[in-house]
This record gives C-alpha cells, sequence and structure tokens, in this order.
C-alpha cells in the first residue's frame, strides 16, 4: 500500500502530468509521453517542479487592513511522497507495473463515474459543446434576449443591473466593435435603447466569453459582480463583491491576456445574505504595457469538481469547456458573470526638486 498513489485524484494528476510520476515509480526508465492537450484535452503539462506564477496576484494580509501582500508564485510538487528507490530490477518491474495498472484502472473507474466513456476530451476542447442539458435562454428577459442575439464569435454582451452605468450594454469583443445592429433591436424588444460599452479583450479570453454566454440568461436568479474600476494601475488594489442565489457553491477565477486561468474563489469573504467580496491586487512586470483582465464568476447547485482541481496557469481554452460539459452532465442549475478590468503600468511619482534658498 505505501507504493501506491495516495488517492483516485492523484491517480488522474498523474494521468493529466506523467513528467510528475516520482522518479522512484520509473528506477531509470523513460517517463511514458505527455498526454497532448490540443489532442486529448488535458490542462498544460509542464516538466516537475514547475512554478506557476499569476499576474502578480496580491490578497489582503490576514488581520491586517494594510496594503496587500504579494502572493509567492505557487510550486507544482508530485502528489506522491518519494520513497528510497528499490535497485532490485524484478521488485521495479513489478512495481511498475502496478503503478500503470493501477492509473489504467482509475482513468476506467473515473471515466465511467464523471460519463466520460467513448468520449475524446480534445474533442470537447477544440469544439466547445451546445450547452444542450442546460435551459435555453429565457428569451423575454434582457439577459435571456442578449444570449440569443447573434454578435458573431468571441463576442458577449451583459446589460448592467445597476451602479453608475446600469441599463448600459457592456460589449465585450477580440475588436472592440460588433454590436452595431443589437441596441435597435433591444428597444424594439423592451422599449429603452441602451448605450454601448466596448470592451476588448485578447483573442485567448475569448473562450471565456463563450462559456459566459452559454450560462447567460438561463436562471431567474443569477449571480452578480460588481468591480470597485474598471481601470487600475498596477500595484493599486481594488475590491470586488459578489452576490449568488442563496446555497449556491462560487467559483471564482481571473483570466490573464494569455488565457491562463487563475482560482480567486479562497479569496472571497464567508456569505452573508448570499453577498461576499475580495479585495486583491495587480502587478505588471516591468516594461509591460496596459493589458485587460477578466474576472468570471459561476455559480451552481453544487460545487463544480473539475473546476475545483483545475491547477492555477491552466489554459482557459482547455478548462472552460470541461467544466461546462460538467454543468451539462449533471443538468446542474449554474449562471455566470463577467467582469473587465484594464490594468495599466504604475504611473511614477513626479520628481520634486528642492532650490537651495540663495545667500544673502
Amino acid at each position: 500500500p505505501v507504493d501506491r498513489p495516495t488517492s483516485m485524484d492523484a491517480v488522474r494528476r498523474l494521468l493529466e502530468h506523467p513528467e510528475m510520476i516520482p522518479a522512484h515509480y520509473l528506477n531509470g526508465l523513460p517517463r511514458p509521453p505527455a498526454m497532448d492537450a490540443t489532442a486529448r484535452g488535458t490542462l498544460p503539462t509542464v516538466a516537475a517542479p514547475q512554478t506557476f506564477s499569476s499576474p502578480g496576484l496580491q490578497v489582503p494580509m490576514a488581520g491586517s487592513t494594510g496594503f496587500p501582500q504579494t502572493l509567492a508564485p505557487k510550486t507544482v510538487v508530485p502528489l506522491v511522497e518519494p520513497l528510497p528507490v528499490d535497485r532490485s530490477g524484478a521488485r521495479m518491474l513489478a512495481g511498475l507495473g502496478l503503478v500503470f495498472a493501477l492509473m489504467l484502472a482509475g482513468a476506467g473507474w473515473y471515466a465511467w463515474r464523471e460519463g466520460l466513456t467513448g468520449v475524446v476530451l480534445g474533442d470537447i476542447a477544440q469544439n466547445p459543446p451546445v450547452a444542450q442539458a442546460i435551459a435555453p435562454p429565457l428569451a423575454n428577459t434582457r439577459e435571456g434576449f442578449l444570449a440569443g442575439f447573434d454578435t458573431g464569435p468571441c463576442t458577449y454582451a451583459s446589460r448592467v443591473a445597476s451602479g453608475p452605468g446600469a441599463g448600459m450594454i457592456v460589449g465585450y469583443s477580440a475588436t472592440g466593435d460588433g454590436f452595431g445592429g443589437l441596441p435597435t433591436a433591444y428597444e424594439e424588444a423592451f422599449g429603452a435603447r441602451p448605450a454601448i460599452l466596448p470592451r476588448e479583450v485578447a483573442a485567448a479570453q475569448c473562450p471565456t466569453l463563450d462559456f459566459a454566454r452559454a450560462l447567460q440568461g438561463r436562471a431567474d436568479a443569477a449571480v452578480e459582480m460588481q468591480l470597485s474600476q474598471d481601470q487600475i494601475s498596477s500595484g493599486e488594489a481594488m475590491r470586488v463583491d459578489v452576490t449568488a442565489p442563496a446555497g449556491q457553491a462560487i467559483w471564482a477565477v481571473l483570466i490573464s491576456p494569455l488565457g491562463a486561468v487563475y482560482n480567486l474563489t479562497s479569496r472571497l469573504s464567508e456569505p452573508v445574505g448570499g453577498h461576499r467580496s475580495m479585495s486583491f491586487g495587480l502587478n505588471l512586470t516591468d516594461g509591460a504595457e496596459a493589458a485587460p483582465q477578466l474576472l468570471l464568476v459561476v455559480s451552481s447547485d453544487a460545487p463544480l469538481a473539475r473546476a475545483a482541481a483545475a491547477m492555477d496557469g491552466a489554459q482557459a481554452a482547455e478548462l472552460l469547456p470541461i467544466v461546462l460539459t460538467e454543468i451539462e452532465k449533471r443538468g446542474a442549475g449554474a449562471s455566470a458573470a463577467l467582469g473587465y478590468v484594464m490594468l495599466t503600468p504604475a504611473v511614477a511619482a513626479p520628481e520634486v526638486s528642492v532650490q537651495e534658498p540663495a545667500p544673502d
């Protein structure tokens, strides 16, 4: 038993990341090839140990009201503790065979449990599934109308429900436009012509728009999110407020311009009447240009196992279709809210010159 992976989750992670298999399972033999992310839909593989650093995420220090501290980069380590290597060839081969047998058994058990038998995950990643098990958009609601209005690929339009911009429509797209016919159609449906607030996203963030749209306007009570500002300077702190239906699980993430997903769920405060909040800061590396950051909050009837198991730095194009598939398979009620903040370089403080008084 001490030679086995500690759990089926460990087996699954080792299957997805063979480079993380501890050396004592191999004893000099070559590692099995990593699963091809484009062909089989696994999360990105990295050599262990590998450091994943979020784009300067900062969170308030526990018990402190001071400026947030910068999160230390996360290090991915093997999921089982190294054991002394047994150099007996017979035992090594037997142990290695046992490990791969366990992996195959674990993969079959996991696929059966998750209903993935006969499904190639790469197909899911490359062809995001239609939300067949999710209720269709409620056409008589504003969000349902926006979900059903065709604005083209890599677009997402959502109404601002409250705050200074209440009644406006935020239009996310890779070009910053593409919503020319929307105000007229919206006015015909609801009697008011909204202003469009354009938000240009990076190409790698497009899967986030597709995911949010797949869940848009399909629930009477949906999760809502408000950001304290839509533009911050590097090193500046911001606040996010989230309101979700009572009893629902929350998954909150940041999606960088490179499409990397970073989990913020643990930063949220405990719910008070369905309301949660978090504060954090973002840093740009020296010399970097302004870059759009997306915040995605998902509310669901049950916790999303695939979302919780994902490592920081996973690509949105790989992870989000798999999470959507889990929601569809369960037929769980779910909704999503999307937020946008432009992260700009820090403004240098002006130099102050002190003039010496002239001598008498």
